[in-house]
């Protein structure tokens, strides 16, 4: 690691940066105590339904909880894909490490640990290719599930520090990141029992109570769906230029896309109880052509 820079930014070899990026990065490190800026990541390359599905999930992840967590501090990862680091903030947090497989996050929480801020310029766009095959999109996925799960293992000392990265986005990382998905299996298989048992029990007096109370626990499962279809439609409010079609695919990301997710943290759950490590490995990369235009 060498630069004669006070700030340097830190772009993907697969993405491309808006030219107002760099300025509006820049322009955060004006207050001292920043010690490292997000930008945006929009997928360029949607070409098919797997690469929309991703742009839908990037969509909601950054509009929502990247802001939620700038507020408090606690934001877990500035991507590689497009990010703003001050370069003393980065000496005293270590330099990158080879620690994890995601040196990014890693010196994200290295970097909060070390009392400075980590803030989200949403303007600040970059483009970047995403997987275009369920294969490409799984091995990816195994090397993030992988990666941050060395990271808030390596920084959960954030927790004793009482600090809202750990008291909030480690175990918000531990629970939905990793626990949920690996109960998600036994949760849709308890769902589709309970459906067949509310269908069979119609119109018999003698199981009119277990309807009832089957009933009420499926229309509970309900509310969670519901809450994500707000939760998303708040993520475009926020980002009101982004394609609002993307949202038809709600219903195919909850049912197929998200059990891919799912399998991909129970393939790194696995692979860390067993020591069997997943590595870097190589893209397939075709290029794309987008208008950022759009988003500004």
């Amino acid at each position: 690691f060498e630069t004669d820079s006070d700030v340097f930014i830190c772009i993907d070899a697969d993405s491309h940066i808006h030219p107002q990026a760099v300025g509006l990065l820049a322009e955060h490190f004006k207050d001292p105590t920043i010690g490292a800026v997000a930008g945006r990541v929009v997928v360029g390359n949607r070409t098919n339904i797997l690469t929309r599905l991703q742009a839908l999930e990037y969509i909601t992840a950054q509009s929502i909880e990247r802001r939620a967590k700038e507020y408090l501090n606690a934001i877990t990862v500035v991507p590689g894909a497009i990010g703003a680091w001050r370069t003393n903030a980065v000496m005293e947090a270590g330099i990158f490490s080879t620690e994890t497989l995601t040196e990014d996050a890693d010196m994200t929480m290295a970097i909060i640990r070390s009392d400075y801020r980590v803030v989200y310029e949403e303007g600040a766009i970059a483009t970047t290719e995403t997987p275009t095959t369920v294969k490409a999109l799984l091995a990816q996925r195994l090397r993030w599930s992988l990666g941050m799960m060395q990271a808030g293992w390596k920084h959960q000392g954030a927790i004793v520090e009482g600090r809202k990265l750990g008291l909030i986005s480690l175990p918000d990382l531990a629970i939905f990141g990793y626990l949920m998905p690996l109960l998600a299996p036994l949760a849709d298989l308890f769902l589709l029992i309970m459906i067949y048992g509310f269908f069979s029990g119609l119109g018999d007096p003698a199981q009119a109570d277990a309807t009832a109370v089957t009933g009420t626990v499926l229309l509970a499962y309900l509310t969670l769906p519901l809450f994500e279809i707000i939760t998303v439609a708040i993520a475009f409010k926020l980002d009101p230029k982004e394609d609002r079609h993307l949202m038809w695919l709600i219903p195919v990301q909850r049912l197929l896309y998200r059990q891919l997710l799912y399998f991909s943290v129970i393939r790194a759950v696995w692979r860390a109880a067993t020591g069997s490590l997943a590595k870097w490995g190589r893209a397939s990369r075709s290029g794309f052509k987008f208008d950022q235009s759009k988003l500004t």
